[in-house]
């Protein structure tokens, strides 16, 4: 098993990516039993984090692996890659992960993990939480009225599957694609007051074309990058205005301007509400004029693409 099929509804399929799980479980025991900061992992007191940590084995040796990727952008990727026998095909990734490592190769990792991963019955601990998983989708809770071909005709394509993939072990959304797949990988709030999750249901759809939207916008600034005049003047005027550090190189300023941008105009429909208070305080100082200007010119062409090149990049050049 790869993954499981949750629920499937609004042409989205809703998962639990059994290998993601058990990535984000380990570095949920890194944090624990070892001390080390990692700010994307949640360990929410609930029954299901104080039995994985009984029940997955660290040894030294995968503890430093994990503890020299905790800052890396390629788990997800590496956990969507992992095949059944814990190999992965993508040449690519083996190149950004051997970047990070210093206790071994990319391959001794693999081994590690595939070793770890088969002294415990991952699956069947996965499928006695089943219900903890069905209550974070309970809380996303759509409207009936949703329909992701609101994403799909605004960009002017889609991909052959939507994914969404809910854990109680991360913290935020993020991201992720391939030529045929699209993902939205999001965790919940977990309130130890009153002892569950809970998230604000518009933000959790605007989170997702949030997330979605990294799969148009990405490659598009990736391609077009060069066109970009004043990617650093851009950068440092963000940075002034507290723009989160996470943010804090040229091109994932970009990417977040866009993908944040969009996500407003797209989750409008069904919210009634664009409120741009918080963001613009954080850095993202001309969200609100970028996407007023998006909203007046998107009629005018056929494509995103063609808006994106003959108006959009002018528009951050002429800031």
């Amino acid at each position: 098993m790869i993954f499981m099929l949750l629920q499937e509804k609004y042409n989205i399929k809703f998962i639990l990516n059994e290998k993601m799980e058990f990535l984000f479980a380990l570095f949920v025991i890194l944090k624990k039993k070892r001390n080390v900061s990692i700010d994307w992992i949640e360990t929410p007191n609930i029954s299901y984090v104080e039995e994985l940590i009984n029940l997955i084995p660290l040894d030294d040796k995968l503890a430093c692996f994990l503890e020299n990727l905790k800052d890396s952008y390629c788990i997800h990727t590496l956990a969507l890659s992992l095949q059944e026998d814990f190999t992965i095909s993508n040449t690519q990734l083996k190149k950004e992960l051997e970047n990070y490592l210093s206790c071994g190769t990319v391959d001794d990792f693999l081994k590690f993990l595939k070793n770890t991963y088969q002294k415990i019955n991952w699956q069947n601990f996965l499928l006695k939480h089943k219900a903890l998983f069905m209550e974070l989708l309970d809380i996303l809770n759509l409207p009936s009225n949703f329909n992701i071909k609101d994403l799909q005709d605004f960009y002017g394509y889609s991909f052959e599957n939507y994914y969404y993939i809910a854990s109680p072990l991360i913290n935020g959304g993020f991201g992720n694609h391939n030529s045929q797949d699209i993902y939205c990988i999001r965790g919940f709030q977990y309130n130890e007051e009153k002892q569950k999750f809970e998230e604000d249901k518009n933000y959790l759809i605007e989170n997702m074309f949030h997330e979605y939207s990294h799969a148009y916008i990405n490659p598009l600034i990736d391609n077009y990058d060069s066109l970009f005049e004043n990617k650093e003047q851009f950068l440092n005027t963000a940075l002034k205005n507290h723009l989160p550090l996470v943010y804090k190189d040229e091109k994932t300023l970009l990417y977040e301007y866009f993908v944040r941008s969009i996500a407003k105009i797209l989750v409008f429909p069904y919210t009634k509400e664009m409120d741009f208070s918080w963001i613009t305080k954080h850095g993202f100082i001309y969200l609100e004029e970028l996407t007023k200007y998006i909203m007046q010119k998107k009629a005018n062409y056929k494509n995103f693409e063609e808006l994106f090149v003959k108006e959009l990049i002018p528009f951050i050049n002429q800031i």
